[in-house]
């Protein structure tokens, strides 16, 4: 019996998570029990595993000053304001509401607790309440990301290649939370030059939803010195590409890189979903 086009697209979603997820957790655990933390094993000049952890950001977010990244935090709160303007002046479904409304929220108070460091109205928040905050909207994101593709293969009204891109993206965001949810439970997370080895669930170095993401590919292409007259940056060393970042973050980058280069048009959601509606209205 031939396969309908949801079907294959529904198997190609799941073969992509599934070899993304699997292929992500192998690196990460290998990683996390022969290495200690901050080694660097130079493959090439400009290749390095290096094991690093964070709290979750994509790419750690090493790259720029605390100026920078406060200024990048904000203009995300800031579109993802304009977005549900947007979204209402359109009156869109209410379960799209709730939700760009829910992960808004979650960002801005990320962010409020980022500009404020810890001090939000005077209310002493630990930098555990940052992380937790983070762990909720990443799950969050990742729940929105996949009703979506599942709204994608259910109407199969777009082609092949971005049903795949957005399945890189869910695959990679739901590599880094598992992460975040599971390894402070399962790992222990020893000092330099300690290795982490795995114990009983519950006796790891951290709570469920606190745990480190686990970085390791490390690309110094070349270093240079920012410019006196830059500002926030001038006189500093620097190295191109600098983050550490791991499987997950390269299969998010690939798949939004691959979006905006090929299948732009399909991101207006209200138009990609109404498609097969269209469709069957026409004919």
């Amino acid at each position: 019996m031939p396969l309908t086009k949801s079907r294959k697209y529904t198997l190609l979603a799941a073969s992509v998570i599934a070899a993304v997820l699997i292929i992500d957790q192998i690196i990460k655990v290998w990683i996390k029990t022969h290495f200690y933390i901050g080694e660097d094993f130079e493959i090439a000049s400009w290749f390095h595993l290096r094991f690093v952890q964070n709290d979750g950001m994509a790419f750690g977010l090493n790259l720029f000053s605390d100026r920078v990244r406060t200024f990048i935090r904000i203009a995300v709160l800031a579109a993802l304001g304009f977005y549900c303007a947007d979204l209402v002046e359109r009156k869109a479904r209410r379960a799209r509401l709730v939700t760009v409304g829910v992960i808004t929220g979650l960002w801005a108070v990320y962010t409020l607790w980022c500009f404020f460091k810890g001090n939000l109205f005077d209310i002493p928040l630990s930098s555990g309440f940052a992380k937790l905050a983070l762990s909720l909207f990443r799950v969050v994101f990742v729940v929105a990301l996949f009703w979506y593709m599942r709204e994608l293969v259910r109407r199969a009204t777009v082609p092949t290649g971005y049903i795949a891109c957005v399945a890189l993206v869910v695959a990679g965001a739901l590599g880094n939370i598992i992460d975040c949810l599971f390894y402070g439970m399962i790992f222990t997370n020893p000092a330099p030059y300690g290795l982490a080895h795995l114990v009983p669930w519950g006796e790891g170095y951290g709570t469920f939803f606190h745990g480190l993401v686990v970085d390791m590919f490390y690309f110094p292409l070349f270093e240079f010195t920012w410019p006196q007259w830059m500002p926030w940056l001038g006189g500093q060393h620097a190295s191109f590409f600098d983050p550490v970042f791991n499987f997950a973050d390269a299969a998010i980058s690939v798949g939004i890189i691959a979006i905006l280069l090929f299948y732009r048009r399909y991101l207006d959601v209200d138009t990609t979903l109404r498609g097969k509606n269209d469709e069957t209205a026409a004919n």
